[in-house]
Order: C-alpha cells, then sequence, then structure tokens
C-alpha cells in the first residue's frame, strides 16, 4: 500500500505482511533540483539513482514509520491509535511516536557548531563533574515522606512518554566515548561507552544522518507522547498485536499472572521482539511489555506486571457483562479504561505528590487541537530524570503482615527476571510502599554512580549521572541558565541564587571552575532549592507542569472530557467505572490491592508517601490547585513555549523531494 500524503511517499501496512519493495528514480518536480524517489509495492530489487547507504537508510526509515503515515479513513472518536497518530483531528501526526522532540522557543538546539557537534565543548567532563557531586553515601530521605513509589511509577511514566534510542552499530552509529583519568572506581578502564542518539533532520533531508548535514539534528521520540499507556500496549499495530492474546480481549501472561517472556519457548510471546538487556548473556530470559525498558530493575517490572493484571481483570468483567461483544472489541474498552487510569494516577496523585499542590480540578479544561503536545527536549532529557536522585542503593522487601525479609541490591536488580520471580511482586511493593525515597538533590547512590548494568571489578559498570550529562550535550541542550531563560525563568549569577545549601555550592562551584554560565542543565535543576510544598526545583518545577499541562490540554481522548466514565452504557453495567470520574474513588492503591497480594492495610492511603515525614508537608494532603493556580512559572514561560510552530519534522517519513 502507498499514499502520499502532504509531499511525503510512505509505506503503509505492507510492510506488515512481508511485502518486498523497491526505489525508483523518477522525475523531479518542476524547478527543484531534488530526484523524486517512488516507494511502490511491486516485489523486486532495488535500483534508481542513490547509493547503497542511503537505499539502506530509506528502507529502514519506511519500516519504522510506515504506520504513523497510514490514516485511517476517519479518525475514531473512542479509541486511539496505536501509534499515538489520529488523536489530533486536524494534525494527524501530533503526538505520535517518531515525531522529534520540541526545542525551546530561545538558544535551543546549543549544538557547537549549530547543526550537530555536542554542545558545551569546553564544559568539564562529565565523570568528572559527577566525582565532585559525589555518591549519597549518607542515606538522605525525603524530607516530605515520598516513597520509593514515587521514582517507580515516575519511571513507568516517563517510559509511556519518550524514549531517543542510541544507533551502537551500523553506519548510523556514533561512538563518543567519555574519558577516564585516574578514575578512583573505573581503575582499570580508559573511557565509558556512549552512542550517540539517533537523529532526524527537517526541511528536505531524510532517512537519519544521511542528508542534509547544514541542518541542525532533532531526535526523535520513538513512543507516543501522549499518557496512553503505550508502555503497557505498544506504540506500534505489530508489537501490540504480538503482546495480545486474541481471547476474551486479555493480554499475553506466563506462569504466575506475570508477563509474558521474549521468543517462542512455554510462555512466550511467540516470537523474538526488541527487549533492553544490558550485560544479559545470551538466552538470560526477559519479559516483554509494550515498552523495550521493562526489564531495567525489578521495581520497574512490577509497575508493568500491575497493569498487566489490570488490564486482564478489566477485560474479564467487560466480557461477562457484554458477552456479545468481539475480542477486539472488549481489548479496546479494557484499553480505554486503562489509559484514563493511567491519566487519573498521574494527574490526582503523583504530579501532586511530586510538585506539591492539589489535582481533583488539575485540568478540566476544554481540549485544544492547537496545542501542541510533542514532549520537549529539556524534559525528556533532564527534567523527568529527577526520579535519579531519588533511588536508594537496596529495595526494601516486606511479608505478609509487615514482616521485614531481606532486602535486595539495586545493583541486583537490574534485567533480572529470575530474581524478580523469586522474590515476588507483593514484598517488592510492599517494600517500595514503606521505604522512604531519597531526596531530590545532587547526591546519586552507587548501585547507579558506580554499578549500573555491572560491576567495575568485572570492566563493566557505569554511571548514570554521567550518562545524563552526556545525553544532554550529545540533544544539544543548552546550559543551565539557558534552559531557564527559554522557560521565561531569570538567570543567576552565582550558585548560592541555585541553592541554599552551602556544600552543593561549593561542589558546584568546584565541579565547573566557578563558571555558572557553564553548569549543566540536569545539574542544575537537581542542583536548585526545591519549590514550596515540592520535590523538585524552580526549573524542573515549570518543565514538568508545561509538559504535562499540554499532554493533557492537546489530548482529544483525556479521561475528564468523555472518558470511559462518561459512558453510560459502560457504566450503567460496570457501576465501578464511574470511579474513574474526576476525584473518584479510583486510584493506584485500587490497581495495587486488587492485583497483588497487599492487603489495604498493608500499604499507607496514599502510596506515594510512606506516611512518616522528617519535616512539613509529608503526611497533608495537598491543596485543591485550579487550573488558574496552575503555576506563576508557568504562565511566565507561557507565551515563549506556546510560539514554537507546532508542526512535525518532515523528514520522519519519506520525502518526495530527497535533496542528493
Amino acid at each position: 500500500m502507498v499514499r502520499s500524503d502532504g509531499g511525503r511517499v510512505a509505506a503503509a501496512s505492507a510492510f506488515e505482511s512481508g511485502m518486498q519493495f523497491r526505489v525508483v528514480a523518477g522525475a523531479a518536480p518542476r524547478n527543484s533540483r531534488a530526484t523524486r524517489l517512488t516507494v511502490t509495492g511491486k516485489a523486486g530489487p532495488a535500483v534508481g539513482r542513490a547509493d547503497e547507504t542511503f537505499l539502506r537508510g530509506l528502507v529502514e526509515t519506511i519500516k519504522e514509520n510506515h504506520e504513523r503515515f497510514y490514516t485511517p479513513a476517519r479518525c475514531s472518536d473512542t479509541y486511539r491509535t496505536a501509534s499515538g497518530t489520529c488523536n489530533n483531528e486536524r494534525r494527524i501526526e501530533a503526538g505520535s511516536r517518531m515525531t522529534a522532540l520540541k526545542r525551546l522557543p530561545v538558544n535551543d538546539p546549543a549544538y557547537a557548531d549549530g547543526v550537530s557537534a555536542p554542545s558545551g565543548p569546553r564544559r568539564p567532563n562529565a565523570r568528572s563533574i559527577s566525582n565532585i557531586l559525589g555518591s549519597a553515601d549518607t542515606p538522605r530521605p525525603s524530607a516530605r515522606g515520598l516513597a520509593d513509589t514515587i521514582w517507580t511509577f515516575g519511571q513507568y511514566l516517563d517510559h509511556d512518554v519518550d524514549l531517543s534510542p542510541v544507533v551502537a552499530e551500523g553506519p548510523r552509529a556514533e561512538d563518543m566515548p567519555i574519558p577516564l583519568v585516574d578514575d578512583p572506581v573505573f581503575r582499570n578502564r580508559r573511557e565509558l561507552s556512549f552512542h550517540r542518539s539517533r537523529y532526524m533532520r527537517t526541511g528536505t533531508a531524510c532517512c537519519g544522518n544521511l542528508l542534509s548535514n547544514s541542518v541542525p539534528r532533532k531526535v526523535p521520540n520513538t513512543v507516543t507522547a501522549w499518557v496512553d499507556a503505550s508502555q503497557l500496549y505498544g506504540g506500534d499495530p505489530v508489537r501490540a498485536a504480538l503482546l495480545r492474546s486474541f481471547s476474551g480481549g486479555r493480554l499475553k501472561t506466563s506462569s504466575g499472572n506475570n508477563l509474558p517472556l521474549n521468543g517462542r519457548g512455554a510462555g512466550g510471546i511467540g516470537a523474538n521482539v526488541a527487549t533492553d538487556g544490558e550485560n544479559v548473556p545470551a538466552g538470560t530470559p526477559l519479559y516483554v511489555a509494550g515498552d523495550v525498558r521493562v526489564n531495567e530493575n525489578v521495581l520497574l517490572t512490577s509497575m508493568h506486571t500491575l497493569f498487566l493484571r489490570e488490564h486482564n481483570r478489566w477485560a474479564d468483567a467487560i466480557g461477562s457483562a457484554f458477552p456479545a461483544w468481539s475480542d477486539e472489541r472488549v481489548y479496546q474498552t479494557a484499553r480505554r479504561v486503562l489509559g484514563a487510569i493511567h491519566q487519573k494516577i498521574t494527574y490526582e496523585e503523583w504530579l501532586p505528590a511530586l510538585l506539591g499542590g492539589g489535582s481533583t480540578s488539575f485540568n478540566r479544561g476544554s481540549y485544544n487541537s492547537g496545542v501542541d503536545p510533542s514532549v520537549q527536549t529539556f524534559f525528556s532529557t533532564a527534567a523527568l530524570r529527577i526520579g535519579h536522585t531519588m533511588v536508594s542503593d537496596s529495595l526494601k522487601r516486606v511479608g505478609p503482615g509487615g514482616g521485614a525479609l531481606p532486602p535486595l541490591r539495586l545493583a541486583d536488580s537490574f534485567f533480572n527476571v529470575n530474581t524478580f520471580l523469586t522474590m515476588g511482586i507483593d514484598t517488592l511493593v510492599r517494600g517500595a510502599a514503606s521505604q522512604a525515597a531519597q531526596e531530590t538533590d545532587i547526591f546519586v547512590v552507587d548501585g547507579l554512580r558506580n554499578l549500573l548494568f555491572g560491576s567495575p571489578d568485572a570492566g563493566m559498570g557505569m554511571d548514570l549521572v554521567t550518562l545524563n550529562l552526556e545525553r544532554g550535550r550529545d540533544h544539544g541542550l543548552p546550559p543551565y541558565n539557558d534552559v531557564r531563560a527559554g522557560y521565561g525563568l531569570p538567570r543567576y549569577s552565582s550558585f548560592m541564587q541555585i541553592t541554599d545549601d552551602t556544600l552543593t555550592a561549593k561542589r558546584l562551584a568546584m565541579a565547573y571552575n566557578g563558571e555558572i554560565n557553564a553548569v549543566d542543565a540536569f545539574v542544575g535543576g537537581i542542583a536548585e532549592k526545591h519549590v514550596a510544598g515540592g520535590s523538585v526545583g524552580e526549573l524542573f518545577a515549570t518543565a514538568i507542569r508545561d509538559q504535562f499541562q499540554r499532554l493533557a490540554d492537546g489530548d482529544r481522548f483525556f479521561y475528564t472530557r468523555g472518558g470511559p466514565a462518561a459512558d453510560g452504557e459502560l457504566t450503567r453495567a460496570l457501576p465501578e467505572v464511574n470511579d474513574l470520574r474526576p476525584g473518584g474513588s479510583y486510584g493506584f492503591h485500587t490497581v495495587i490491592t486488587r492485583n497483588t497480594g497487599v492487603t489495604a492495610s498493608e500499604l499507607p492511603a496514599r502510596p506515594f508517601f510512606t506516611g512518616l515525614s522528617r519535616g512539613t508537608g509529608g503526611g497533608a494532603v495537598p491543596e485543591p490547585m485550579m487550573m488558574a493556580e496552575f503555576g506563576a512559572m508557568r504562565e511566565k514561560a507561557a507565551s515563549l513555549l506556546m510560539s514554537n510552530a507546532p508542526g512535525v519534522a518532515a523528514d520522519v517519513g519519506i520525502s518526495v523531494g530527497v535533496a542528493l
């Protein structure tokens, strides 16, 4: 199937059936220096006036993006597409997978050469900065009593809205190793491995880094931007189909009512699909979910397992209430319910817990088709990585009735299906809800800063802080003060304006040789003093609020407007659906207790808090926050942020006029 759309040629579902394609060179449009490339559905060898590398990139791009450019004859009023297309009926691609990360209106991107060279070439070495900021050797529990569930669900949520994969091999791979000099931990290594993210061009470019090297690169978001549970269901129709049982609307499971395993063996998904597995020996069992990162740690796996079970619980209930419904209708209805549950937890519980402020009247505004929902590069590359500072070096485990069990070392929790099965989801969830998260600050535990994905003694291990800094430079993030200006916030002229903690200010000055304008945006963000009632600083609070506001305002299917709770047929048959209304009783507590052996008495009433607080605000219910009170910081930045054109990079598909 081939269609032309706005000057593009893109293959649609034919790739799913294994059809071969050939690229044919044809006449270019009049007054154009480009060569017209037409993709046909005829089997045969690839021919045309283009070199082999270009053709390889062309076909790869078609295969990755064909579903985005297949537009249904009519967009559904009820159900989302897997890829996020058709949410906005005026701009079909808005918020869909493979759209470019959004940039700030000023100073962004800040590539050293204006096009692609990493930003901040004169900034200090990223690993040196990490070493100066230091590990969290002494526990610093959250003053507001936030629990480990805050970063656990936060990571799960992050994987719903953004993914910028690296290219580690092949013609598009770009190695950018991080030098090590007399490192106190990685003593026998000269460098830390680092691969740059894949990217796209705008204008007449296409196919990754193959053409138009004078155009600044953009970073693609390879998952949907929407809070739509894509990490559970998959962001493309092929992966989504592989996860389905096609019986009773249910998703596939393995033994123990757990996630399906990769491969064709017992409990397997029936195929080998893309799944991350850092330093995992071949043949190691790995779980499969809608997002490839499901196995990164056992608490993340727990979140995926919870919501997999929740989907199947709802599918069973819907199928029983409507026995004449097809598998497809039951699946899509359960998926619609789960999408509302994800949004309700995010906007009514998780965001207020992290940022402070209330929830029940948050985002009741009408749908705005003019809003650009694209994920901001800074939000994805820095702000939503705040959870990295909240992780402890050990994961607490609690048995039935509150009995203490041996904790699990964080370093042993990565890509470890067997550990998840041995420990059990119940003990892990009880522990996460009862252990205080670390305070959000510049300190990061060794399990992430030195032991990530392996031991240095074995020649492995990585530093997540270093990776965050290097990824920001890779993505062309401006320095901290420029990002603040991009969000309409004042610049700072001294380190003590960033933080009122003297030790933090001294370490920042040491790490950046006293140059405040050289500070990386991620470092400045985690160092900031917290906003009143919240657990993040002004910059991160502004970025997070802006992003989730746009994701709500621009979502035609947002749960507060026409969600499942407004479906009379559904609510009459299943009154529980009424609890999904804004302010209704359905929440994270409900999902946990209905899908595990954890009882209500074993879980805090508000699972993102332990119930224990070292300071003010830990046990207090946040005050309601009306839309008009969403934040003076965001309002200050609104005119700047919304001035960005909402368009999507033209080169995600295949341009008809490709400059050769």
